[in-house]
């Protein structure tokens, strides 16, 4: 084998390597493209989860709110309902104490 032979496939092996890098560093790009495709479909999903998860503590916050206020007025209404019933009480104590004295009363008379 001459120079200019050895030359030459010295050449054609460096070619050959020089297209095995090549296609290498192609599908590496195709990689990294793609996994640039996923990323921007995860930081999508991720600011779409991030407006639900917002929107949703903020109903729960208006819904924890409607509800405060719904039990500040069942205990309003309970209190009042409480005082209510205790001057029924009394009331009804004060005439059964009438009741009872004027009957007392007619039957000290009979006697």
């Amino acid at each position: 084998m001459t120079t200019l032979e050895t030359a030459l496939s010295d050449i054609q092996q460096l070619a050959a390597r020089i297209a095995a890098v090549e296609r290498t560093v192609a599908g590496a790009g195709e990689r990294i493209a793609a996994v640039e495709r996923n990323l921007e479909a995860l930081g999508q999903r991720a600011n779409t989860l991030q407006g639900n998860v917002a929107a949703d503590l903020q109903e729960f916050e208006q819904t924890l709110q409607a509800q405060a206020g719904a039990i500040h007025s069942a205990r309003t209404a309970m209190s009042q309902t409480d005082g209510l019933v205790e001057r029924v009480v009394e009331a009804l104590e004060l005439l059964q104490a009438s009741v009872f004295d004027e009957s007392w009363d007619h039957l000290a008379a009979a006697n």
